[in-house]
């Protein structure tokens, strides 16, 4: 006799394949979703808003498409209301600047989330603000840190200084282009890209598009975007990938831009310098493949290969917990 299974009704059954599920799921987290062995909440529980997918990105057929179309016009809605905010917060003093463009920005991501998806961004949760934060502006300081030891010490850059500038304007600048292009490129299309091809495919993909934004900065070329594709896409989407929020990254994205820009004071993504406590001169006859040229130098090999390095090496232990884990 074939013995009997409890209804899905009277609580959690395990789904044997995505596919058999699909149908049936009232929506689920990221986590679960990529999850073939994931646990499948009973479709006839009341949605409520939690940390499960739904929406306009509810299990179901088309996902992909529809998570790709809501991917780009977020990504979009968001970069706009950067632009915008930025314009017209100038008046402002530039600490009231750095508070309130990222505040206006982190609104509309909970809102969009909130009113779109049916849930709660676990990729933005409180409690792990401000460990993960601080551990991404250590780790982001230190990398440039040795990126520029290297530069020196091979006799591609000589320093100048300490001439101590006013660091408030270069601070808010990096704060709100940290958390403005995280969540643009990590929040909205790289999330997006893995829920609908998972995570791999999102990191290539967000870090192609990371590197062709910034085709638009002056001093910016195919090199620099390409440099940018391969060095500054995954070493910003592994923290996220590691931890499955945006505050490392955002410290990381941060703190590299005020290293750069303000405690050694050379070229940002192409963006020229401002008050810097050091000066960074590049030795033209080191050549651009050391000095990164007008670029700076994270156009630089050694910045590449720190940066490939750091970003495998975390990717590397994410994947070790999540084998961990579904093992």
């Amino acid at each position: 006799m074939a013995k009997h299974r409890p209804a899905l009704a009277h609580g959690w059954r395990r789904a044997k394949s995505l596919s058999q599920c699909e149908t049936r799921l009232s929506g689920i987290s990221l986590e679960e979703f990529l999850d073939n062995d994931a646990r499948v909440p009973d479709a006839a529980k009341p949605r409520r808003l939690d940390n499960r997918y739904g929406g306009v990105v509810r299990p179901g057929r088309f996902l992909r498409t529809r998570a790709i179309l809501w991917g780009a016009v977020f990504a979009v809605v968001l970069y706009l209301a950067y632009m915008q905010a930025a314009r017209a917060s100038w008046i402002l003093p530039v600490w009231v600047q750095a508070i309130v463009v990222p505040g206006i920005l982190l609104a509309i991501y909970l809102v969009a989330v909130a009113a779109l998806e049916f849930r709660r961004p676990e990729e933005l949760a409180l409690a792990k603000l401000l460990p993960e934060l601080v551990a991404g502006l250590l780790f982001g300081t230190v990398l440039f840190a040795l990126v520029m030891a290297v530069l020196v010490v091979a006799g591609a850059y000589t320093l100048t200084g300490p001439t101590p500038g006013p660091p408030w304007q270069p601070l808010s600048i990096s704060i709100q282009s940290g958390v403005a292009e995280e969540l643009v490129c990590r929040g909205a299309i790289m999330r997006l890209l893995w829920l609908a091809f998972g995570p791999w495919w999102a990191v290539a993909g967000s870090s192609t598009l990371f590197g062709l934004f910034h085709l638009a900065n002056p001093n910016a070329d195919v090199v620099g975007a390409l440099i940018l594709i391969f060095e500054g896409g995954p070493l910003l989407a592994a923290p996220y990938v590691l931890t499955g929020r945006l505050w490392a990254s955002i410290g990381v994205h941060t703190a590299w831009n005020f290293a750069e820009g303000y405690i050694f004071g050379a070229n940002v993504s192409g963006w020229g310098t401002g008050p810097s406590l050091f000066q960074a001169h590049p030795v033209a006859e080191a050549g651009q493949i050391w000095t990164g040229g007008a670029f700076g130098p994270e156009g630089s090999l050694p910045a590449v290969l720190f940066c490939v390095l750091a970003a495998a090496g975390i990717l590397t232990i994410a994947a070790r917990r999540r084998s961990r884990r579904v093992g």
